[in-house]
């Protein structure tokens, strides 16, 4: 009887993956697309929400389907949202701001593409989304080096860096359009965030000259210490994303690594529950009063 010999584990990440693809299947490379084929969260809706039904029915909200809202319907649905979700809100706006600062002084206004690596990051980028930044939604959870010695490993990454390229995520589009793609996830270990770049890199084919990876938490301390308020969004952080709050209120569902080969479909037939609804809605408005206070003040200065 012959056993199958069970690979030494390495230490070594780069080790681990390549030592899986030395025996993969040749596989014909097609070419990478020329043009952008955008699959926008805003194309979900395809009627206009007119009345607060349309909006209970709704199976998604996003920022198109606010901003062609009358200011009558926003008040009277602003009067229904829960106050829970408020809170959520209220919690996510100074974070959200503060990113957004900071990547503008770092990268450039309108210079750079937010992507939100799972649900962590994905409340704070569609807060982004609302206040002008091109934001990209990638799902992904709990992702583990582990899974670079499953056997469908490649054929997983194969199926994701496909999702990923078809969101316009792929190195011709980022090089002609002259942006960064700043990649960010909530880490704890970075094991996630270190998946995601491999897998970025190895199949996704993205370069390394406009591709950044960053934690989103680290960031925030960042941002707090320069502040002189070094526990300024720790409440926020170790309450609405490393308590995995944020994930009902988060517009991505949870994909781990053995549904890749599934991720359109899943992503597809995702439904918004209510309290997501009314948290998009919450802080497209929140965010809307802000601005308009903002606009306000200036003109009278």
């Amino acid at each position: 009887m012959s056993f199958m010999k069970i690979p030494e584990v390495s230490y070594n990440f780069m080790h681990r993956v390549t030592s899986v693809f030395k025996s993969k299947p040749k596989v014909t490379t097609q070419g990478l697309p020329d043009i952008l084929y955008q699959v926008s969260n805003d194309t979900f809706c395809k009627s206009p929400i007119k009345t607060i039904e349309d909006f209970y029915k709704a199976q998604k909200f996003e920022v198109e389907d606010y901003k062609n809202m009358t200011p009558e319907l926003k008040n009277r649905i602003a009067k229904s949202v829960p106050a829970g979700v408020k809170y959520r809100v209220n919690e996510t706006i100074g974070p959200s701001i503060a990113i957004k600062s900071f990547l503008d002084k770092k990268y450039g206004e309108n210079n750079y593409i937010f992507l939100s690596l799972g649900t962590s990051p994905s409340t704070v980028a569609k807060a982004l989304e609302f206040m002008g930044v091109e934001t990209k939604y990638m799902p992904g959870s709990k992702l583990s080096e582990l899974y670079c010695h499953h056997p469908h490993f490649y054929y997983k990454i194969k199926a994701y860096a496909k999702y990923m390229n078809d969101l316009g995520i792929e190195r011709k589009l980022l090089k002609s359009r002259q942006k960064k793609l700043v990649c960010y996830d909530f880490t704890f270990s970075g094991e996630s965030l270190r998946m995601f770049k491999y897998m970025a890199w190895h199949e996704g084919k993205l370069s390394i000259f406009n591709t950044r990876f960053r934690s989103l938490n680290d960031d925030l301390y960042k941002i707090a210490r320069e502040k002189g308020h070094a526990n300024m969004f720790d409440y926020f952080v170790k309450n609405h994303m490393g308590c995995s709050n944020v994930q009902h209120f988060s517009t991505i569902p949870h994909i781990n690594f053995m549904e890749f080969d599934n991720i359109e479909k899943i992503m597809k037939n995702h439904n918004y529950t209510r309290d997501v609804k009314f948290f998009n809605f919450d802080l497209f408005k929140a965010l809307e009063d802000k601005m308009a206070k903002c606009n306000q003040s200036q003109t009278l200065r």
